[in-house]
This record gives C-alpha cells, sequence and structure tokens, in this order.
C-alpha cells in the first residue's frame, strides 16, 4: 500500500525477514524506469513501512518489486 498523504509505503517484510530500521530499499516503475529509494521507518513482524529518501513516492503503485538495499 502507498499514501501520498503520508508520503510512506507498507511493504510486506519484516523483522522475521531480517529486516532493520533504516535499511534501504529500492523500487523501479517498469513504465517510466524511474526509480525510487525508500528508507525503512517502522516495523511489525511481518510488515514494515518506508519513506521515500530519492525520487517520488507518486511513481509507487501495489504490487510493485521493492528490492532490499539500494541495487540496480
Amino acid at each position: 500500500a502507498v499514501s501520498d498523504k503520508l508520503q510512506a509505503a507498507v511493504l510486506d517484510v519484516g523483522t522475521a525477514n531480517s529486516v532493520s530500521c533504516g535499511l534501504l530499499c529500492r523500487a523501479v516503475n517498469g513504465k517510466t524506469g524511474k526509480a525510487v529509494v525508500m528508507k525503512i521507518v517502522a516495523l511489525r513482524p511481518f510488515i514494515s513501512a518506508a519513506v521515500a529518501v530519492e525520487g517520488e513516492m507518486g511513481g509507487l503503485a501495489p504490487g510493485m518489486k521493492v528490492t532490499l538495499g539500494n541495487q540496480n
């Protein structure tokens, strides 16, 4: 889920997946090729919240693939 109002995305990974606060992740819009780099800011066992540190959240959509770490 992506919230334009909160400028945050909910991801389906959490502490059970060895994710920690501050971890960077990256999503690329398949149509435009634009990337959004996000930082994990809140965690639960199976979900997390992330905010954009590079790019715009408006380029994200539910169901997009997110890569943990700032890799291509």
